[in-house]
């Protein structure tokens, strides 16, 4: 199940909004995250930060950290990768 699940409200036809269910939080960044890819096959992710790392996330097999306060599962990475100067 890859797919993204929302839900549409609207008070009428020409008005529409989308209120997106979150699914998972990647929290492991320590700065704003700028880019995010997704490959148009397997459920991997990667994203990129201003803390100058690139950080490799599997959807299916990562380790989930659930919280009792959100249905969103909490994910570490599995790779990350840092700059070096």
């Amino acid at each position: 199940d890859n797919e993204l699940q929302d839900e549409t409200t609207s008070s009428n036809s020409s008005d529409s909004r989308k209120t997106w269910n979150v699914k998972y939080a990647l929290r492991s960044h320590l700065d704003g995250v700028r880019c995010v890819a997704f490959h148009p096959v397997d459920s991997v992710v990667i994203t990129g930060s201003e803390d100058r790392t690139l950080k490799l996330w599997n959807l299916e097999k990562s380790a989930i950290l659930r919280k009792a306060t959100t249905t969103a599962q909490d994910l570490e990475p599995i790779y990350t990768f840092r700059r070096h100067t």
